[in-house]
């Protein structure tokens, strides 16, 4: 199903309003995201050159870092699960794109990503269900 610029016209609801905002907030948190995590690792390689298994054995370098690795990786599965389901749901559009992003990049990305494909979808649908 494709939306057409039409559907995103029209009055201004608070309800719309709020989507427009998350929205937004999900991009702009994405994008961040992606800087962030990518000037940490673009640090790392200017630092070490790129040497992958130094990378992943810092991974658990100590006990706090094991932690973190599990706990971000737990969350990563979780998020994966509930994904998969709620793209059931609401046929978000590019939803496959978290699986990559999250792991080339990172679940701080992925998560918003699909935030952000989400929101866009719901709004979108919505938009379409008013103008009919």
């Amino acid at each position: 199903m494709t939306h057409s610029i039409a559907h995103t016209n029209g009055p201004k609801t608070p309800q719309r309003k709020r989507t427009r905002t998350l929205e937004r907030v999900m991009l702009a948190l994405t994008v961040i995201s992606f800087l962030a995590l990518n000037g940490s690792a673009i640090g790392f390689c200017i630092a070490h050159g790129v040497d992958l298994k130094l990378f992943l054995t810092s991974w658990f370098a100590n006990w706090p870092a094991s932690h973190l690795f599990g706990d971000i990786g737990l969350v990563l599965v979780a998020f994966w699960i509930w994904a998969i389901a709620d793209h059931r749901r609401t046929r978000t559009p590019y939803w496959w794109l978290l699986f990559p992003v999250s792991l080339l990049v990172g679940i701080g990305c992925g998560i918003p990503l699909y935030l952000w494909l989400r929101e866009r979808r719901l709004r979108l649908d919505e938009g379409a269900a008013q103008s009919s």
